[in-house]
């Protein structure tokens, strides 16, 4: 009896789920007969020989020995493995592919990567056993509990600094592309697939933490994060400062300390500012957002994060090299065929945008020719540095919603001669 055994047939499958089989299955991993389940389970001999049957011909069970027992034969039976474990393939076309999207912050990309690793390590597992060669493999398991945000951040870039400085060290791009199962009378090849897993535990799922350095002054950072003006810079205009009941456009405020920071609370969402002088005269803005309590939080979380990295980054860039400079928002969103993964990547081949560095030139109808440089690429985000302008196109299909634009153009413009260019120009990529 093999420990573990993978099923990748979607009828073994279908066989082995059936809860009296699956009972039968746990019953023997030590032997037993028809005879002795009867009487262990309570069930009628006859109706468990139907299902011992269907187990043994789906190769689940094997027979140990058969016992003469005056006229009849008693068979006894074993699992042929003491546990199952049912491979993503039996799914066949609705499996999860990693190719679709990957995301390194997307628990949905993981749980694809999660599935691909067991399929592939399922068919490799089958194919050593029946070489009769082990397999070779190595897996780490451990659990971490990060006390912020920032913290988990920190982990997963110096994580992934050493896994691409050994990738880097290792890799043989002369070994096989990828290893097969050993034949018989081979030597095992030495190229073996490594798969990386970690189980984080968080102390606070449902929050966002975000800290940046900034080229200002504290009263600065003070006026870009409570005026409209400076709102509708890096963010979209809005007003922040609260009446005498502490209420502000953007809800409840719960402390308000001018040129330190403050708090408010939005129906079930805590948003706090923080800032901190530096020497030269600089600050750091120190962010965070806790809420996310529908039983749906994590698609909010995710698109929330990646909007606010954005954000963050745009401020930076404004009281860099636009600071007090006023500024026009231009938004616009694109049509309903818009708001698919792949109308995003429609866009960004569009524009030519793959790396943070790329010269990107558009024509937007009634506008002069824009030439930027991509200052920003993330999973759903993008930024251009233009002369006068910081593009943001916005991918926002985790939300089930189409593609958008918000722009933050500075000095002197005609927000309607914008705002129409942009609508058009956007409605044109998807005709």
């Amino acid at each position: 009896m093999d420990d573990l055994a993978v099923i990748d047939d979607p009828t073994v499958a279908g066989v082995s789920l059936d809860p009296v089989r699956a009972r039968l299955l746990a019953e023997l991993v030590e032997p037993g007969s028809a005879t002795t389940l009867a009487a262990k389970l309570s069930l009628p001999r006859q109706k468990l020989n139907y299902h011992l049957r269907a187990l043994e011909k789906h190769g689940l069970v094997e027979l140990v020995e058969e016992r003469r027992k005056g006229n009849c034969t008693e068979r006894v039976l074993q699992a042929s493995a003491s546990a199952y474990v049912i491979s993503p393939g039996v799914l066949a076309g609705v499996q999860p592919d990693p190719a679709v999207s990957p995301d390194g912050l997307s628990a949905r990309w993981l749980l694809a990567l999660a599935a691909r690793t067991l399929r592939e390590v399922g068919e490799l597992l089958v194919g050593a056993r029946k070489a009769r060669r082990k397999l070779a493999t190595f897996a780490v398991d451990g659990e971490i509990r990060f006390a912020s945000a920032a913290d988990r951040a920190a982990f997963a870039e110096e994580l992934s600094a050493s896994v691409r400085g050994l990738v880097a060290k290792y890799h043989d791009e002369t070994a096989p592309a990828r290893a097969q199962p050993p034949a018989v009378g081979r030597r095992p090849p030495e190229a073996v697939p490594a798969y990386f897993l970690w189980r984080t535990a968080m102390t606070d799922e449902h929050k966002i933490e975000i800290e940046i350095p900034l080229d200002a002054t504290p009263d600065e950072v003070w006026d870009a994060i409570t005026t409209r003006e400076g709102m509708t810079a890096w963010f979209f205009p809005m007003e922040v400062a609260p009446d005498e009941n502490g209420v502000s456009p953007g809800g409840q405020m719960t402390n308000w300390e001018p040129g330190h920071g403050y708090t408010v609370v939005a129906g079930e969402n805590t948003f706090e500012y923080l800032i901190e002088a530096r020497d030269g005269g600089s600050a750091v803005l120190r962010f965070s957002q806790t809420g996310f309590t529908a039983d749906d939080w994590e698609a909010e979380y995710e698109a929330t994060a990646r909007g606010w990295g954005l954000y963050f980054h745009t401020l930076a860039l404004y009281l860099s090299a636009f600071k007090n400079e006023p500024a026009t928002y231009v938004v616009a969103e694109g049509p309903e065929s818009s708001k698919t993964a792949e109308a995003w990547q429609q866009l960004l081949s569009v524009l030519g945008a793959s790396a943070v560095g790329d010269k990107v030139e558009i024509t937007v109808p009634g506008l002069d020719p824009i030439i930027g440089e991509v200052d920003y690429l993330g999973p759903s985000h993008l930024g251009i540095h233009a002369d006068r302008a910081l593009l943001r196109f916005h991918d926002r299909s985790l939300l089930g919603i189409p593609v958008a634009i918000g722009h933050h153009y500075y000095g002197d413009q005609d927000a309607d001669r914008l705002h129409k260019g942009w609508t058009s120009w956007l409605a044109a990529q998807y005709q």
